[in-house]
């Protein structure tokens, strides 16, 4: 094995899957997820970056926190949250901001 500050390299053996079980177990779950979504779906490449972010942003029981979250250090930002932050340039008013809003709240 090696091991610096920065990664760790483990060899397995071609033959044996059950040395590197964390592996295969991730491999399956991409797989599964992959079979759940892609029924009849032919770019099924498209969407494994939905389901990478999904993984990331999921509690790892171990830790208590997503890997999202290990890595930045921040909660991560969903596409709902999007929607419901107030933009940039806020409205001066509470009924223009209301107006503004309506519609994204009427789609939730």
């Amino acid at each position: 094995m090696k091991c610096s500050p920065y990664y760790c390299q483990v060899y397995t053996s071609l033959r044996h899957f059950q040395t590197n079980s964390k592996a295969e177990r991730y491999n399956k779950n991409i797989l599964n997820s992959l079979r759940t979504r892609c029924n009849s779906e032919k770019d099924w490449l498209s969407l494994l970056s939905t389901i990478a972010f999904s993984f990331r942003i999921t509690v790892v029981k171990s830790l208590g926190v997503f890997p999202f979250q290990l890595v930045f250090d921040k909660d991560p930002r969903l596409p709902i949250d999007e929607l419901l932050l107030p933009p940039k340039n806020l409205l001066k008013t509470a009924q223009a901001y209301f107006d503004a809003m309506k519609p994204k709240l009427d789609i939730l």
